[in-house]
């Protein structure tokens, strides 16, 4: 029953795509975000739905000419530099074979951010594509929270099989990144009955954030409440929900949480193995990028028991666990380096928008997402530190909307009357034309 509904709905989408193009990224976006086909149980597992909209999205982006120049920004200028010198660490990488599959996927990924930044030019191509990604990630947010009330956290949280969020860890900050864009559609609906129901999907995935037991999860969790109190205009009610919320849901967690909470001391004393090999990994990736600079060992090279074992022999081989230390090890210091700047850049333009547009009249939304998309960056950076995921899409996403938003900004400031990539107007022309 899931592989027919979820192969009719993609056919539905795929049929609009050759009238509607943006609707094919919106469902590539869907696939990518969500990997739906990993939740059926049958043929539907086996088709390669991301392959097929890609493909016709491309195609049908050409040809019905939606494309515009990609904005000239340091987030994306620096995200053409990574595409090709990871290609370039991929063909010199300790293992070839074992580094393309990576590859292949995030150039895939890369790929999909151009595309974005080159179509998504109005408000509602915009708000089309974070309820995507809200949508996405809130489908495990709402499963996993009901999931913790109704088995009382016996058991821990984590999202669909064979994806990188079927770790717990990861399931965890990826429902910590989407929170503000709940948060967002929240403030932003005029209709009372998506507010609610955006309060709701924020309860339940704070709900299910304690569900995964994680530790990394926990902190960026309690980091993004922070944020989000701190810009909020009602702090004391914020506050209050924040703690009654918070607390209704640690109250309900059973010893085997705290024992998991409480073992971040035997980390800070060196006792806690899963922390140790973090360490390892990260004292591998140094090195390996030292020895062999400017290059590195290519994608999920440094975790390879040939070249983990070389500088730490009898240990057992550890993924990076850390974006920051993922980069540097698998595409060396230049790789780094840029990527920093990326991340850096990409607070920089929510910043500018926050500031530019402020006062505007109609763009009130463009603050806010400015905002909501800043605060999920700075809780990923955070809780990211300790986690492989560094090439994240609904991540990238952010990146890419940092670019969007900043281009209209910009555009608008220096000449209020044109409407090609300004909010109100493309909003209305969006509506008008379907997509």
């Amino acid at each position: 029953m899931r592989d027919l509904a979820l192969t009719s709905c993609f056919l539905l989408c795929f049929g609009m795509t050759f009238r509607y193009p943006y609707a094919g990224i919106l469902t590539w976006g869907w696939i990518s975000f969500m990997t739906p086909h990993q939740e059926t149980y049958s043929f539907a597992q086996s088709i390669p739905f991301n392959l097929v909209i890609s493909v016709v999205t491309i195609i049908m982006l050409i040809s019905k000419k939606e494309l515009r120049k990609i904005p000239k920004n340091t987030v994306s200028y620096c995200m053409m530099f990574l595409l090709v010198w990871t290609s370039i660490t991929t063909m010199n990488a300790y293992d070839v074979d074992w580094s393309y599959k990576i590859w292949d996927m995030t150039t895939k990924s890369f790929v999909f951010m151009f595309l974005i930044m080159a179509s998504a030019y109005n408000k509602v191509r915009i708000h089309s594509l974070v309820w995507i990604m809200v949508a996405s990630l809130g489908f495990f947010g709402v499963k996993g929270g009901l999931f913790t009330i109704i088995t009382a956290g016996t058991f821990k949280v984590v999202g669909s099989a064979n994806t990188m969020l079927f770790d717990n860890n990861s399931c965890a900050l990826a429902l910590v990144l989407t929170l503000p864009l709940v948060n967002y559609l929240r403030i932003q609906s005029k209709l009372r009955l998506i507010r609610i129901a955006m309060a709701g999907v924020m309860v339940l995935q704070i709900v299910s954030v304690i569900g995964s037991y994680s530790r990394g999860g926990m902190v960026s969790l309690a980091f993004m409440v922070g944020l989000l109190w701190w810009s909020s205009k009602n702090k004391v009610t914020m506050a209050v929900l924040g703690v009654a919320i918070l607390g209704v849901g640690l109250s309900m967690m059973p010893d085997s949480f705290w024992e998991r909470m409480n073992s971040v001391h035997d980390a800070a004393a060196g006792k806690d193995e899963s922390f140790q090999g973090r360490v390892n990994a990260w004292y591998v990736a140094v090195y390996y990028a030292i020895d062999h600079f400017p290059i590195g060992a290519g994608f999920y090279g440094p975790q390879l028991p040939g070249i983990f074992n070389y500088y730490l022999p009898g240990q057992e081989p550890h993924a990076a666990h850390s974006i920051y230390f993922q980069v540097l090890g698998e595409h060396g210091f230049p790789a780094l380096f840029v990527y920093l700047v990326m991340l850096a850049a990409a607070i920089f333009n929510f910043q500018y928008v926050m500031r530019e547009a402020k006062g505007w009249v109609g763009w009130e939304w463009i603050v806010n997402l400015a905002n909501m998309c800043r605060v999920s960056l700075l809780s990923f950076y955070l809780g990211a530190s300790a986690l492989s995921m560094a090439y994240y899409d609904v991540m990238m996403t952010l990146l890419t909307l940092s670019v969007i938003l900043r281009k209209m900004t910009e555009t608008h400031k220096k000449e209020p009357g044109r409407d090609a990539l300004d909010g109100e107007v493309g909003f209305r022309r969006g509506y008008s034309e379907g997509m």
